[in-house]
């Protein structure tokens, strides 16, 4: 009997299923449309599919750039289902596809479904960030990365089983959904062939030990079957080669400010600028780089506990895991030297950064089993008894989350009763197109609970060259020029650890200082008839609507 369900739970179907579930229910409630991407991407898509809906906002009619793809399908849902719905929905689809690719994984690596739940549950819940110090994540929210990472681990979990023709499809799709996702998985890969494969070719014993190693021999020309594997990875990624090519032969009138250098240091530096991390970020990352060294090092000298082909996939799993961190060391050397940002921008931490901590939950939960296999008793008590903290803990979760998404919008979403309230005044009483000035920093939910336009946003910021220009200068005019003396003191941008969250609290208070004649100023240069900030924030203004503790003033 004991057997006979072990069997069940190795079965592909099964596993998928567990896992799934096991995301959705920690993470399917969480914070929809709330303090994520999922507030900037989603009235994005809908914005392309619906053009009527806020046909005045100067964000949302950008072009949708190298997430088109992600627009066209979710756009359409946003518009026919509201944005919970689609939210739901869409996150389902992306969990769908990160569950296969990480059971794919799990079952290269020969790991049982508790101990494939263990590496998961790790990896999650390690810290409220899945990435080890660019606050990176593979699996949460519904954006473009979501659905790109899901297409990412299936591509590794086909490159672990040698279907290398698989591997090349999937990474184009990832490209095609987000450019940069794809793009750096593409680049471990190809790192990864060239040369772990390739050294693996030298030694006949360690080749004979390993499935598909040899099937570059076996395929006759090999040259032929690289651009073949090539010319699938473009056919693939069809659908982000407009978007390349615009960013790599573009030329913008960019003015008196490099685009990147707003990007990397202004807005996104959390991402994007290693020397602006705070200490618990560089604390982090060397944890994590020596315990899976530790795990390396282990699994070498317990050769022993492990089957030949088993032991020969772990090799291929951590030599993927450093490949991956190949750009991410080659970002940290050159943040030294890239004063704007033209190499930083194409975020070289993405994948390493989630990688790292994958691959060494996942060598653990390896490490973990093998030791525990030689004890059959022990081995069926751990893993009986992960099953059930699994399926409590997350049952428990899940349960905590349906009761918010019973008042949605609500706390989750930064909404309470006043905004709310204020909100509905704004759409039910002031016509479609009225731009609205706002703090550039504050409920950016605004915009579609009020179905209104607005000037600009900190969070809302556009993909190409020229917009990202003149987001900056729409954000130093609601600010009153924080952005043009921020930008002056370089060394301070580029070397201050949180240096985002004093941008941010400068830009807060500088908008909460502006006086009645710099409000209308603004107010006649975007043509905007109202200007909402808090109650505290007294102008010589008439007032449109008030509701603590926000107001909402009207152009004189």
């Amino acid at each position: 009997m004991k057997q006979l369900s072990h069997l069940k739970l190795n079965r592909l179907w099964v596993q998928w299923l567990a896992v799934m579930l096991f995301i959705t229910f920690g993470l399917l409630l969480q914070e929809n449309m709330g303090l994520n991407n999922e507030i900037d991407v989603l009235p994005l898509a809908r914005q392309l599919a619906q053009p009527d809906w806020i046909p005045g906002d100067w964000y949302l009619n950008q072009p949708a750039g190298y997430r088109f793809l992600f627009s066209e399908v979710v756009g359409r849902m946003a518009a026919a289902w509201g944005f919970l719905a689609t939210s739901i929905i869409g996150r389902l689809v992306c969990y769908a596809l990160v569950s296969l690719g990480l059971v794919g994984i799990g079952r290269r690596l020969n790991l049982s479904l508790p101990f494939l739940l263990l590496a998961i549950a790790l990896f999650l819940y390690n810290s409220s960030d899945q990435g080890v110090a660019a606050e990176e994540w593979i699996v949460g929210s519904l954006e473009a990365k979501a659905v790109a990472y899901g297409f990412v681990l299936l591509a590794i979990a086909s490159l672990l089983s040698g279907c290398y023709w698989q591997v090349a499809l999937l990474l184009g799709l990832a490209t095609s959904f987000h450019v940069l996702v794809g793009g750096w998985a593409m680049v471990t890969t190809v790192l990864w062939g060239l040369g772990w494969r390739s050294r693996l070719r030298l030694h006949p014993a360690l080749v004979s030990s390993i499935g598909g190693a040899s099937d570059f021999k076996r395929m006759g020309d090999r040259w032929l079957n690289l651009l073949l594997w090539g010319g699938l990875y473009v056919a693939g990624a069809a659908l982000a080669i407009p978007a390349i090519l615009k960013q790599v032969f573009s030329s913008p009138s960019l003015g008196d400010i490099s685009p990147s250098f707003v990007y990397v240091f202004l807005r996104l530096s959390h991402h994007l600028n290693p020397y602006a991390w705070p200490l618990w970020c560089w604390t982090r990352l060397a944890a994590f780089v020596a315990v899976f060294a530790v795990l390396v090092v282990l699994l070498r000298r317990h050769r022993s506990l492990f089957p030949a082909k088993q032991y020969a996939v772990c090799w291929d799993w951590v030599a993927l895991v450093l490949c991956s961190l190949v750009p991410y060391g080659l970002g940290l050397v050159l943040a030294l030297l890239d004063a704007e940002g033209r190499w930083l921008q194409y975020y070289p931490f993405r994948l390493g950064d989630v990688m790292l901590p994958l691959g060494a939950c996942f060598l653990l939960a390896c490490l973990l089993e093998q030791a525990l296999c030689h004890h059959p008793r022990l081995w069926e008590r751990v893993s009986t008894g992960l099953l059930v903290i699994f399926a409590v803990g997350q049952t428990v979760i899940f349960s905590s989350q349906l009761g918010a998404i019973a008042h949605f919008p609500s706390e989750p979403q930064v909404v309470n009763p006043a905004w709310s309230e204020l909100c509905a005044w704004v759409r039910q009483n002031t016509p479609q197109n009225a731009q609205f000035i706002i703090m550039p920093l504050d409920r950016d939910s605004f915009t579609w609970l009020a179905e209104r336009p607005i000037v600009a946003g900190y969070k809302f910021m556009p993909q190409t060259p020229n917009e990202i220009v003149e987001w900056y200068h729409r954000l130093d005019d609601l600010t009153a020029g924080t952005f043009t003396r921020l930008s002056q003191n370089i060394e301070w941008l580029r070397g201050t650890p949180n240096v985002g969250r004093e941008i941010r609290q400068q830009l807060r208070q500088r908008f909460a200082s502006l006086d009645t004649e710099e409000a209308i100023a603004l107010m006649e240069k975007y043509d905007a008839p109202y200007f909402l900030t808090r109650s505290w924030h007294r102008l010589d203004l008439a007032i449109a609507h008030e509701v603590f503790p926000y107001i909402l003033y009207r152009a004189p």
